[in-house]
Parts: C-alpha cells; structure tokens; sequence
C-alpha cells in the first residue's frame, strides 16, 4: 500500500494548514506529566510537517522528530527550525535503548501497527521517562 502522506502535495497541505495541538490540550497534559521544562531529549513519533514538534520544543531545548515519509522531513527543518529530524517509524526507532526523556505522538498511533510500535517506544525510552 503506497504511504497517503508521502506526496509533496500532501506535506505541503500538512504544513500549510494542518492545526497545532491547541493550547489547552497541551496545559492539560504538562500538567498531567508534572513539567515546565524537560531537561532530556524529547521525540516527536510521526512529527509529520513538524507542527506538533514545534509545540514540544516549548518545554524542550533537545527536540527530535521521527518521520516516514521523506517530504514531510523536508518541510518539517522549516516549520520548527532548531529541532532535529530524522526518517523513520515507530516500529523500528533508529535510536539507543534509554535515548529519550519525553515523548510525544500527536495523531500518529493510529498509523502504525501499535503491536511492534509499543514495545519500541518503550525501548527508546529512559528510566522514568514519560510517554
């Protein structure tokens, strides 16, 4: 089956007019996670265009993005200039064991075979680290 979001079409719609994570959604969740400011490194999984990697990088000087679909990526330097991206899927992480303090998934679960992504996150995944 051919990868729906990599068209340079499709990347360019994502980071034209694709929403950020709203505000109070992201509140919410610092809240729930106990942060202001995450000192580690933090993985955007499926950063797509780079939008919900911008939003992370408010709490993250250390931000990373993984993301199939290479017309994404290319996008992604653009919209959260300062964040490093790299190709990839959350079924095989190209990270060490314990790389990552925080991380996120905004809308990207849905798109991945959850049964191989979870063990993988938790795998990428510090001690103590939050997902």
């Amino acid at each position: 089956m051919a990868n729906l979001f990599g068209s340079e079409e499709m990347a360019k719609g994502y980071a034209a007019a694709r929403p950020g994570v709203h505000e109070l959604i992201l509140g919410e969740v610092w809240s729930r996670v106990g942060v202001d400011r995450i000192e580690g490194r933090t993985l955007d999984v499926g950063c797509g265009s780079g939008i919900s990697t911008r939003e992370l990088m408010k709490v993250s000087g250390r931000c990373v993005g993984v993301e199939p679909a290479e017309s994404m990526l290319r996008l992604a330097r653009a919209v959260a200039p300062g964040a490093e991206f790299v190709a990839g899927g959350a079924e095989r992480l190209p990270f060490a064991d314990g790389s990552f303090a925080l991380m996120t998934a905004a809308g990207s679960l849905n798109f991945c075979d959850v049964e191989r992504a979870f063990p993988e996150l938790l795998r990428v995944l510090e001690e103590g680290g939050r997902l």
